[in-house]
């Protein structure tokens, strides 16, 4: 048995434009991550009774009340209508290549929750590519920080926030672009600090670039990609729509 066994909740955001690729993350999740439920937080609740595959779907409002240039504020809305203290931060195109490492998530959980200063724990190897330095190990896992002046710190890749520490980062009225730029640039002159681990809890492919659907992986840094066994079954359960752009 695991000696760590809290496992944060696990929220996914998306808009109208998005939503079709949230059931292929759904599958992709219970297929990698069998057990974890998913909250999912987006605007036009979706008709089919299946397509969230036993998920909960929760509605932010109108989707016209929220244009590009204030996607931070459907984001705030998402995160002031709960109230946990540490939650799992994932956007809907974030499509599991691999079992998810939940014994590491749980233990990411739990050193948050001994270091209250700390923001975020980034669960890919984001912060290897910038600024780091190498602070401790628990159990198997080696723990880095970033450094203050590295790029994306505050970030929307796969990690577990500090909701409220979160909630200070996000202002109204950004796009996501500006989101993280002028975000990082808050969160770079805070007292509160980044951490990740040199082992990879999560890996997924970042399915959409630009609007265009691009399953080989290779935008991604590092690429990785979906097996073809994964693709083929999206594609024979009818969860990629016909009309969404591909590469």
């Amino acid at each position: 048995m695991s000696e760590f066994n809290e496992f944060p909740r696990v929220i996914v955001l998306t808009s109208d434009k998005t939503l079709w690729s949230v059931q292929p993350l759904i599958n992709q999740w219970q297929m990698y991550a069998p057990g974890i439920p998913l909250d999912v937080f987006g605007y036009t609740e979706p008709i089919d009774p299946y397509f969230m595959q036993g998920e909960t779907f929760h509605s932010i409002g109108k989707f016209e009340n929220y244009p590009v240039k204030k996607w931070s504020n459907g984001v705030i809305e998402a995160l002031q209508s709960i109230d946990d203290d540490l939650v799992l931060v994932m956007m809907d195109d974030y499509w599991m290549v691999r079992n998810v490492d939940q014994d590491a998530i749980s233990m990411a959980r739990e050193y948050m929750e001994t270091y209250p200063d700390i923001i975020r724990f980034d669960l890919t190897t984001d912060r290897l590519g910038d600024k780091h330095h190498d602070v401790e190990s628990v159990g198997h896992y080696d723990i880095i920080q970033g450094d203050k002046g590295a790029s994306y710190n505050f970030s929307m890749q796969a990690s577990i926030y500090r909701r409220k520490l979160m909630l200070e980062m996000l202002v109204p009225d950004e796009d996501p672009w500006e989101a993280e730029l002028r975000g990082n640039v808050r969160l770079n002159a805070s007292p509160y600090r980044v951490v990740g681990t040199r082992q990879w809890p999560m890996r997924y492919i970042i399915a959409v670039n630009k609007g265009v659907l691009m399953l080989d992986g290779s935008w991604c840094v590092p690429p990785r990609k979906l097996s073809e066994h994964d693709i083929r079954n999206l594609y024979d359960m009818g969860m990629i729509p016909e009309g969404v752009k591909q590469a």
